[in-house]
């Protein structure tokens, strides 16, 4: 016998056993797979029939795939918030396609344009000196205080 012959057989006698026990798996696992039969569930969202792939699942495929894509909406909305802030400027009709197709003459987006230029005017110029202003809070307590 070899060192390796961990089960004390033979090589034949071992490879026998080993497919032996392949088959035998195959054989059980074909027949667990008879044996289960596809349930059909309810649609905890749109009451629709279906058929669940895995153990836990409530939600149809397509009503799985739009809770999917609402939470990822919900992740980029509270990254927004959180990280960056907000400016809109309102321009005259059609101005907005002129500045666009400036922007991609360049190549550039209109974002990247506008703060490509806020950039450059304030290096240009100078930036004001900001002034701290009170709080409205500030002034209303102020004009209550009596003497």
């Amino acid at each position: 016998m070899s060192k390796t012959n961990r089960d004390g057989l033979c090589p034949n006698c071992r490879a026998e056993n080993t497919a032996d026990r392949q088959h035998n798996y195959y054989i059980n696992r074909k027949e667990a797979q008879k044996a289960l039969k596809p349930v059909s569930m309810i649609c905890a969202n749109c009451k629709n029939e279906f058929i669940p792939k895995r153990l836990g699942q409530d939600l149809c495929p397509s009503c799985q795939k739009l809770k999917e894509k609402e939470a990822r909406m919900q992740n980029s909305e509270k990254y927004r918030k959180e990280r960056q802030d907000v400016i809109q400027i309102k321009v005259r009709k059609g101005e907005r396609d002129q500045i666009k197709a400036y922007a991609e003459q360049i190549g550039l987006s209109m974002t990247a344009l506008i703060k490509e230029s806020l950039r450059l005017y304030m290096e240009t110029y100078g930036s004001p000196p900001i002034q701290p202003t009170e709080a409205p809070e500030d002034r209303a307590n102020e004009n209550d205080q009596t003497p």
